[in-house]
């Protein structure tokens, strides 16, 4: 080897300032115990200085009291790293690990200890502890948030029974058409098929058909070659379909599908193969398709915005779920479930007054379950007391929180205008409403349930609420 001299120099005065600087307490010793080299860290340590160290053997300085242990003669003797606590005559607690270097027999020729205050070592345990619990906490938080997003909750009977249909139509692969209004929770059933199926252990790939730009709709979905285009990624990209493979695609808003990529999307649910833009070889895909709509598909058909062929491959097991206000049952459960919710995210208790509950069950919901959440959560962070206070205003359809806004006591008004209730009213134009329906689909009761988005069970139960005759109608 050859051997620059100056660098070598260079080098060695290097690593004593390393070595003299060091926070912690750096000795060397050899097999014997006699200490060969210490740094200067000793003095606020052990309370003797490098000098007065050098040169003596540890068992001398044990017995005279500056140390009750030493961890470098243990390894000498067990041949193996030791780490231990060290207490000085001062009355310091060290922890202190010393590392055995073998010589070429095989036989310890020098040790190496790294020694530094316990109190130290306990503080950055702790803070350590902290982090964990930080993180382990946070960790737990958004658990959670994703099994509560998962989780159905629910009382009414309708919705009883459309949970057993859905269970029943999760352990098979065919294609689901999810209908209902918005905020009804569409995205939520189709993850509770997904994690009730034999695909639950691959991955669940939501898209927003309405977000995608309709030219980039097939580059998203199908994914693209190297060139495929001016500012495609140099090394192409997979797409949606490829990543969900082995998995459950979800399209929401199915009804927002262009046109144009209908018929590619009907191809891949016949051949289960995808191609990239620009690419030329097929790739098979094994994926579970859920679609949802808060729109009429049937009638998008006949108006010639929805290819029908893709309509019926898509919509070979329907599930519609029924708005908030067909189940008025499932509005407590909801509500305590909310406001256990957003009590563990702000990390408060707040609860509703009981007025407020009374409201919140004679509101028409035309948001569904996302407008009382979202209710919930705005009277959550508005109100300063624990007890939470509310009211609707119906005019407007929309809930508000009776501490930002008041009600105009001084507007006069002429009371014998007023001979209906709003349910009474809702309640008259709703059974108007069937009636027609009933009579255009001529009492096709399955028709009929498509066309008002609600399950079958819910449209008998309306025909005999509001005494619908068949013969009156069909008249």
């Amino acid at each position: 080897m050859v051997i620059d001299m100056k660098t070598d120099f260079t080098v060695g005065l290097n690593l004593k300032k390393i070595f003299d600087n060091s926070y912690d307490l750096l000795m060397v010793t050899d097999a014997s115990g006699k200490v060969l080299m210490i740094n200067n860290a000793s003095s606020r340590l052990v309370g003797l200085g490098p000098e007065e160290i050098v040169g003596k053997n540890v068992n001398e300085l044990i017995e005279n009291g500056y140390y009750d242990r030493s961890i470098a003669l243990e390894v000498v003797k067990n041949k193996k790293v030791e780490t231990g606590l060290v207490k000085t005559g001062t009355g310091k607690n060290l922890m202190s690990t010393s590392v055995p270097v073998f010589n070429k027999f095989n036989e310890v020729e020098l040790v190496i200890t790294n020694t530094r205050e316990q109190a130290l070592v306990n503080v950055f345990l702790e803070e350590l502890n902290e982090e964990r619990k930080k993180y382990k906490n946070e960790l737990n938080y958004f658990r959670n948030i994703r099994s509560r997003k998962d989780k159905l909750v629910y009382k009414s009977k309708c919705m009883k029974d459309l949970v057993d249909e859905v269970k029943r139509v999760a352990q098979y692969d065919s294609n689901i058409l999810i209908t209902g209004e918005t905020g009804t929770g569409k995205d939520v059933i189709a993850n509770f098929i997904h994690k009730n199926s034999n695909r639950s252990n691959e991955s669940f790939i939501p898209v927003n058909c309405s977000a995608i730009p309709e030219n980039l709709f097939e580059s998203e979905l199908f994914g693209y070659e190297q060139g495929a285009f001016s500012g495609a990624n140099a090394k192409g990209k997979p797409g949606i379909l490829e990543i969900a493979n082995g998995g459950t695609l979800f399209l929401d808003e199915v009804s927002e599908l262009p046109l144009a990529f209908q018929p590619k999307l009907l191809r891949v649910l016949e051949t289960r193969e995808i191609r990239r833009v620009g690419g030329t070889k097929t790739r098979e895909i094994d994926i579970r398709i859920i679609v949802a709509t808060n729109k009429n598909l049937r009638g998008l058909v006949k108006e010639n915005k929805f290819r029908e062929d893709l309509f019926f491959r898509l919509n070979v097991m329907p599930i519609t779920i029924p708005p908030l206000r067909e189940r008025k049952d499932d509005i407590n459960p909801l509500i305590d479930y909310f406001l256990g919710m957003f009590n563990h995210k702000y990390g408060v208790q707040k609860k509703l007054s009981q007025r407020a509950i009374e409201v919140a069950n004679d509101y028409h919901w035309p948001g569904n379950v996302r407008e009382l959440k979202n209710v919930i959560e705005r009277l959550m962070i508005t109100s300063t007391d624990n007890e939470m206070q509310c009211r609707m205003d119906f005019r407007k359809g929309v809930a508000l929180d009776m501490l930002t806004h008041s009600r105009d006591v001084n507007k006069t008004y002429d009371k014998s205008n007023y001979t209906q209730t709003l349910k009474e009213i809702t309640a008259s134009v709703e059974k108007e409403y069937l009636k027609n329906i009933m009579k255009q689909t001529e009492w096709k009761t399955n028709e009929a349930a498509e066309i008002l988005g609600i399950h079958r069970s819910v449209l008998w139960r309306k025909i005999k609420e509001y005494q619908i005759d068949k013969d009156e109608v069909l008249i």
